[in-house]
């Protein structure tokens, strides 16, 4: 009776934690919902309709990039977020941790620069510009993770195999020393009479 409601007092525990984790998911998700929303409603009411004179191809080029930064990132974030029942209706999970760090936390950094850049483009176009810290930063987390890691073993495997090569020059230009002073001797023979 005492291990049965031990386990059960474990489990409760865990779906407790689980239900926590849904809720902050759910309004964490919806707050990115909402300020996505209005940041969008004001970029079209003041960029698009009060400033159609100046409203160019490349403003709507810059409308479907931030579009798209949006979706992926929130499509991504939500779909983390979504908890797992099981088939009685249970909670099983909670859904990942959105505040845990890792890939989820650059989504949210890519949505909050979509946010700054669509809200400042409404001033000045040179907002815009801002943007390009997305893909230097993917340039930069590439190299460091994964291009740089990858040329420094390539250059320590020649580094390693130069010095066995070195070692093994040694030993021959030893072994050809050897062979050198061998045959450089004079060679006496000694007859019995």
């Amino acid at each position: 009776n005492l291990v049965t409601g031990s386990c059960i007092l474990h489990i409760t525990m865990a779906n407790q934690a689980a239900k926590k984790r849904k809720e902050k998911n759910e309004q964490e998700v919806a707050k990115l919902q909402k300020v996505i929303i209005v940041v969008n409603i004001l970029f079209v009411l003041y960029r698009v309709l009060y400033h159609w004179s100046s409203f160019r191809i490349w403003h709507w080029f810059g409308l479907a990039i931030t579009s798209a930064a949006y979706y992926f990132a929130y499509f991504t974030i939500s779909s983390s977020a979504k908890s797992t029942v099981d088939g009685t209706g249970d909670l099983i999970d909670g859904g990942a941790d959105l505040s845990g760090g890792g890939l989820i936390e650059y989504y949210f950094d890519l949505i909050y620069i979509t946010i700054f850049v669509q809200a400042g483009s409404m001033v000045s176009d040179y907002f815009w510009l801002v943007y390009l810290v997305v893909p230097a930063f993917a340039g930069y987390k590439l190299w460091t993770a994964v291009l740089a890691p990858g040329m420094e073993a390539k250059e320590q495997a020649l580094k390693d195999s130069a010095s066995k090569g070195d070692k093994e020059d040694k030993d021959a230009k030893k072994k050809k020393e050897k062979a050198e002073k061998k045959t450089a001797r004079p060679k006496i023979k000694y007859v019995k009479h």
